[in-house]
């Protein structure tokens, strides 16, 4: 992708039809919520609302939610912004933190949750009821890659099995 086709607005990025969102948290958990209804934050959300991109991607260290049952609770700031995703019609968020690989569907929003790069896996030993599709405690990756208006995420093992793969066309899944 060249660089021209990228247009960066703070803390996102458009490229060919996909929206980016970064959501950085560099305080203690006791801080974060308030600054989500911040009228920094407020603006942030409606940079996002404006934007035509078909889809969007949010990328972030803490879940929302979590396989893993000693961190099950732990991120009560990541979990309010379940609401905001919805609101802004975000396609999937990103998320690190558990040494595993998590793959939630919650009111129509993709969550991966990849944190298999090397360091010791955690157990998936308390999927969340209703929304699991994929958990595996396993070393691997993750490509996203966008063609047109397809998306195409996979979830790779080190041996080179495909783990998991969520397709979506101009927006939706298929």
């Amino acid at each position: 992708m060249s660089s021209r086709r990228l247009r960066r607005a703070g803390s996102t990025t458009l490229a060919a039809g996909v929206l980016f969102i970064v959501a950085s948290v560099g305080f203690a958990q006791s801080q974060v919520a308030p600054t989500y209804s911040s009228a920094t934050g407020a603006k942030s959300a409606a940079g996002v609302a404006g934007q035509k991109a078909k889809n969007r991607f949010v990328f972030g260290h803490h879940p929302p939610m979590t396989a893993v049952a000693s961190r099950q609770g732990d991120n009560p700031h990541m979990m309010g912004l379940e609401l905001l995703f919805q609101k802004y019609k975000v396609t999937a968020g990103f998320f690190g933190h558990d040494h595993n690989y998590q793959h939630y569907l919650k009111n129509g929003i993709h969550y991966v949750i990849t944190g298999g790069g090397g360091a010791p896996l955690y157990d998936v030993d308390k999927p969340p009821d209703g929304i699991t599709l994929k958990v595996v405690s396993t070393e691997h990756f993750v490509t996203v890659s966008v063609e047109g208006k397809t998306a195409r995420i996979e979830a790779i093992a080190v041996d080179g099995r495909k783990l998991d793969e969520i397709e979506f066309q101009a927006g939706g899944q298929r």
